[in-house]
């Protein structure tokens, strides 16, 4: 009997030891899982850029009869980053051709974005400002707005910079004022409008 309870000790005592794979020490510590390492190409960002600098070209008509594409600089400041986009700011754009045609409007868009190392978004935008031209010698300048869709990505190279780019449709609409040989009419055009720029 003395026996059979000394076996069974020791079958008792050995069992962890045996269990365990060579070179293995038991422990009564709880086994802790180490997650995967994420590369930092894959990682992701909780929000956009705050200040965003861009370059825009579009189409729009001109005094020749002809549309011209117009150059165009905007900076957008982001009030929303996340998963809402919201933004306010200013663009101005011209032909650069030397002419004195001007396009200059105070911007809003709203819009819907996927933050990550590379973030989708869309944007509805809307615009208004003023055009300034000249047409028969005469210098003019009315009223213009805008409505538009951008379509794009943000690129984060770092924790604090981002390049985008964005493709989209545009109307810019001009209230011609009447003077002279000139009559009073709403211009406007659709046009397709690429917008390339940097966040910080």
């Amino acid at each position: 009997m003395r026996a059979a309870l000394a076996f069974a000790t020791i079958i008792t005592l050995a069992a962890p030891v045996i269990a365990a794979p060579s070179g293995a020490v038991a422990s009564d510590e709880p086994h802790v899982v180490t997650p995967p390492t994420v590369s930092k190409y894959f990682r992701r960002f909780e929000v956009g850029p705050r200040f965003k600098f861009a370059y825009r070209v579009f189409s729009m008509g001109r005094p020749t009869g002809r549309n011209g594409n117009f150059h165009g600089l905007a900076a957008d400041y982001f009030f929303a980053r996340r998963y809402l986009r919201v933004a306010g700011g200013a663009e101005a754009s011209s032909p650069l051709d030397g002419s004195t045609d001007l396009f200059v409007l105070g911007m809003l868009s709203v819009g819907a974005q996927y933050p990550w190392r590379v973030t989708p978004f869309v944007d509805a935008n809307v615009g208004f400002g003023v055009r300034h031209w000249r047409m028969h010698n005469q210098g003019l300048t009315g009223f213009a707005y805008t409505i538009g869709v951008d379509v794009g990505g943000e690129y984060a190279i770092s924790e604090g910079f981002w390049v985008s780019l964005a493709v989209g449709w545009r109307r810019p609409v001009v209230r011609q004022p009447g003077s002279g040989q000139i009559d009073s009419a709403d211009l406007y055009d659709d046009t397709f409008t690429m917008k390339f720029g940097v966040g910080i």
